[in-house]
């Protein structure tokens, strides 16, 4: 689960839920029963996401997305089939993460994005 904010340029951060002041505790649901023949759509799984790539700053986390379908079955696991079965938008594999700023105050740039500092000569 990740939070979202609000940069200061206004653009969309994710951060994780411990990082944010409030979230709510209900997970998207990206799976939906199918009628036919008694198994269920194939739907998007995801493995937890990754420690942030960075210890301060901006960073990347990311994490294993994939398309699985129930069995007939229900005692047993879940089937890993093509991604193309799934019909609903496939999760991100990937997003922005944002811990404490750098005591030195270097990696606060987003990703992706150049800071320039000008200065003047007097």
């Amino acid at each position: 689960m990740y939070c979202v904010e609000t940069g200061q340029s206004g653009d969309t951060v994710y951060v994780k839920e411990e990082l944010c002041e409030r979230y709510s505790d209900k997970h998207p649901v990206y799976k939906r029963a199918c009628e036919g023949d008694g198994d269920e759509c194939p739907y998007w799984a995801n493995s937890a996401w990754a420690e942030c790539s960075v210890t301060c700053g901006y960073g990347t986390q990311s994490r294993q997305v994939y398309c699985q379908r129930d069995p007939a079955d229900p005692t047993s696991v879940p089937v890993t089939v093509d991604d193309s079965l799934c019909t609903l938008e496939q999760p991100d594999a990937s997003m922005v993460c944002r811990l404490d700023p750098c005591p030195d105050g270097s990696n606060w740039a987003r990703p992706g994005t150049v800071e320039v500092e000008v200065g003047r000569n007097l």
